[in-house]
């Protein structure tokens, strides 16, 4: 198993277990990436590092709405974890 920073490199064989809040898991067999969830219970998948933006759709392809929607969102995670400076730059 292998630590780079705050991100475990392993195959899918071998969960890292609880290793904490805010800890990823990049699996080295099936290019997937997770994230340990806040209570430390399970993996949350985050995306495929082998597809462009890990699968994810891009914010230049999203509709206004839809970024405002997910923006607000993002400013409730925030608030949620205590953040009080973001800055998503200009587009």
């Amino acid at each position: 198993m292998s630590l780079i920073g705050n991100h475990y490199i392993t195959p899918s064989s071998e969960d890292p277990g609880s290793v904490g809040f805010g800890y990823y898991w990049d699996q080295s067999d099936t290019g997937l990436e997770f994230v340990r969830n806040t209570s430390n219970t399970a993996w949350t998948f985050v995306g495929n590092t082998a597809t462009a933006n890990m699968g994810n759709v891009s914010v230049t392809s999203v509709p206004e709405a839809s970024f405002n929607a997910g923006y607000a969102a993002l400013l409730q995670l925030a608030q949620l974890y205590g953040v009080s400076n973001i800055n998503c730059g200009s587009f």
